[in-house]
């Protein structure tokens, strides 16, 4: 069995497996693994539609409704998350997380079944696609993400910091499919580590304007109640130092991958 092969098999049996042992008030970490899993999985997608676009679109499709069931789950998580390390305890009342994600967990529940057998098509269909695929195909793929990536570092902009990272993602997926003899080829080992830092950077980034969004939609600021506006306040005026701490740092790391290799 080929590298590629391997690491398809591997997620999707991790996906199925993790599917498998969900249930309500479960640990948060099932689904935030399924959701690895299935980020890994449509990145194997990504590539399968290089090769095969119709069959991809397909795969992609069944993907995104199990990615998108349990990112409503995880989403919420994450907010109460940072809710509770914060301390806002007002705002954790007037949001009812805990109720919206008992909620979506039970319908996700009633969903399992569904998801399963999606997931065992997921599987048939991926490792179908990518049973002939030769070594230096995916070798060559990856030498084109990373010549994407580096041109888009030059003149990339915040608004699209986003797109970068699932570049970035996309290369670092991309080179856990190639055999070691020749992961040379497309990268140094120091290289990948910029790149995974680049795109945990800018991950922490993109959190942190999420919880700012979901703030402001939330419109505590309107509550009839003292202390969920005065959390608010804070919350908000918070988030806002923390952007500008983490947008400096996804700066930083940009200036590193910018940089040539015989001055790293």
């Amino acid at each position: 069995m080929n590298q590629l092969k391997e690491y398809a098999d591997k997620q999707l049996q991790t996906a199925i497996q993790l599917l498998e042992t969900f249930t309500p008030g479960a640990d948060e970490e099932i689904i935030h693994q399924l959701r690895v899993s299935l980020k890994k999985i449509k990145a194997l997608r990504l590539f399968i539609s290089t090769l095969h676009p119709a069959k991809a679109k397909q795969i992609r499709k069944k993907v995104q409704l199990i990615f998108r069931a349990a990112g409503s789950i995880r989403e919420a998580q994450l907010q109460l998350q940072w809710l509770k390390k914060k301390r806002y305890l007002h705002l954790i009342e007037a949001a009812s997380l805990a109720k919206r994600i008992t909620e979506d967990e039970e319908l996700f529940l009633q969903q399992k079944e569904s998801f399963l057998t999606l997931l065992t098509s997921i599987r048939e269909d991926v490792l179908k696609q990518i049973h002939k695929v030769k070594s230096t195909a995916v070798t060559h793929y990856a030498v084109k993400l990373k010549a994407a990536l580096h041109e888009q570092v030059k003149h990339v902009v915040k608004n699209d910091w986003h797109e970068l990272r699932k570049l970035s993602k996309q290369l670092l997926y991309a080179y856990q499919w190639i055999s070691e003899h020749d992961k040379l080829k497309v990268m140094t080992v120091l290289s990948y580590h910029s790149i995974d830092q680049l795109q945990e950077e800018i991950g922490i980034w993109h959190d942190l304007v999420d919880m700012q969004q979901w703030l402001l939609d939330e419109q505590f600021f309107l509550s009839s109640d003292v202390s969920v506006k005065q959390q608010d306040k804070k919350a908000s005026e918070q988030l806002d130092k923390s952007l500008l701490l983490q947008e400096q740092a996804v700066l930083r790391q940009l200036l590193v991958i910018k940089k040539p290799a015989n001055q790293k």
